[in-house]
């Protein structure tokens, strides 16, 4: 790997940190630091991030809501992206023409996104309340449990890598592999937005209360079950502290329901 420098990226559109403390950054608030830590503001800053770190073969690694991460002590070598700007956070109804497709930035955060549809009688995220990720971390690693998936409503995502873009087709085929989504991307790609199918309850009126029973519903049957949903902006729910089901191995646990 060849040394980097910031002068890497002076020309480009973008935010930089060196030495990074991103452990501090994860939901577990702990682990090392990135060498840097890079925040494009557009979109072709990105790619030529991915290009100009494929030419000098530094690794680059793209950085979500950190909820499902574990960041090393001894640190994180190359370069870590976080697509927290608001070109990757936009959200644009009407995709194509047509009502039902909505197109979500990457860094776009799950909940806040779930909570804005249904607050507009927008339903097919309920299944993923609760649920800690960015869109495009839930879309690589296909978020979901026992009601249901991201993947159940993707209908097609964008990728840019030291190309370009990849063909959505192309990214439709990897997205569709089930448990494991979309994380057989090569890791020098970024899924920078994703397409979702959902459903207007109102037939173009918009209907919250329909959407909003439904998750009151799923939010009941999760507590029923023992899972405790948490919420980064609840806007009206409340965590609770109830009891979870654990299988406890030693000092480590992990929930029995999902």
């Amino acid at each position: 790997m060849t040394r980097l420098s910031r002068s890497l990226f002076g020309d480009l559109d973008v935010e930089v940190e060196m030495d990074a403390p991103i452990g501090v950054e994860s939901w577990f608030c702990a682990g090392g630091r990135a060498d840097f830590l890079v925040r494009p503001r557009t979109a072709d800053a990105l790619s030529e991030i991915l290009k100009r770190s494929r030419q000098i073969d530094t690794p680059v690694r793209i950085m979500g809501e950190g909820a499902n991460l574990l960041v090393d002590d001894d640190g994180v070598p190359g370069i870590v992206i976080r697509l927290d700007a608001p070109a990757f956070r936009a959200v644009e109804h009407n995709v194509e023409g047509r009502l039902e497709l909505v197109r979500v930035g990457a860094g776009a955060d799950l909940a806040r996104t779930l909570m804005r549809f249904a607050r507009a009688g927008t339903a097919g995220l309920e299944s993923l309340m609760g649920v800690p990720a960015s869109i495009g971390g839930a879309v690589r690693m296909n978020a979901g449990g026992a009601y249901g998936e991201i993947g159940d409503v993707v209908h097609a995502a964008l990728v840019h890598h030291h190309q370009g873009f990849v063909p959505p087709d192309v990214v439709l085929e990897v997205v569709g592999l089930g448990p494991m989504g979309a994380q057989t991307l090569d890791p020098g790609q970024a899924l920078v937005l994703a397409v979702l199918h959902l459903h207007d309850m109102g037939i173009g009126m918009g209907r919250p209360g329909v959407v909003g029973l439904q998750l009151d519903g799923l939010f009941r049957r999760r507590l029923g079950a023992g899972v405790l949903p948490e919420f980064l902006e609840p806007e009206g729910l409340h965590t609770l502290e109830v009891g979870i089901p654990r299988h406890v191995l030693g000092p480590i646990g992990q929930n029995t329901v999902h």
